[in-house]
């Protein structure tokens, strides 16, 4: 049932999640698949599904943390994918850590300015949640750059 519950997030078919969620109360819903290690939350959030990651997030045995293959949170995925959106939706969880690292070091902040989003960036300094340092080196392929300084690489003069 874990795997219907991913493919119906994959199809993005919200009327199957919810009945998913509904009709199964042992359901299994941080199983992640093989490829990725990715959760049906991970999915979700890296495709700015906000309608499903709010019924994940209402499930009370939501992972909402799970790192996958590479240690990324979704909310990591989330702001790597510029989808602000969910990032305001992931803060306003208790439960979200927004300092978590991935396997390189590299933060929800690291993430969002590698691709420039000063407005996830502006919502992440706005929440009440611990960043982590703003000033870490995350591996990015062979050097650490901080996240000013991908931002800068990048030739994101906003950030």
């Amino acid at each position: 049932m874990s795997e219907i519950l991913y493919a119906a997030v994959s199809f993005h078919n919200e009327d199957e999640v919810e009945s998913v969620l509904r009709d199964n109360p042992g359901l299994d819903v941080n199983w992640v698949s093989g490829k990725d290690d990715w959760t049906a939350l991970h999915f979700a959030a890296n495709r700015g599904d906000d309608d499903i990651v709010k019924m994940l997030l209402a499930h009370p045995d939501i992972d909402v943390n799970a790192a996958d293959y590479r240690g990324r949170p979704p909310i990591s995925l989330a702001c790597e994918e510029g989808e602000l959106s969910v990032v305001k939706l992931l803060l306003e969880d208790a439960r979200v850590d927004a300092a978590l690292e991935d396997y390189g070091n590299r933060s929800p902040l690291w993430w969002a300015a590698s691709v420039g989003r000063d407005d996830i960036l502006q919502r992440l300094f706005a929440s009440d949640k611990d960043l982590g340092d703003p000033n870490q080196y995350g591996d990015y392929w062979t050097t650490c750059l901080t996240p000013l300084e991908i931002a800068q690489e990048r030739e994101y003069p906003e950030v």
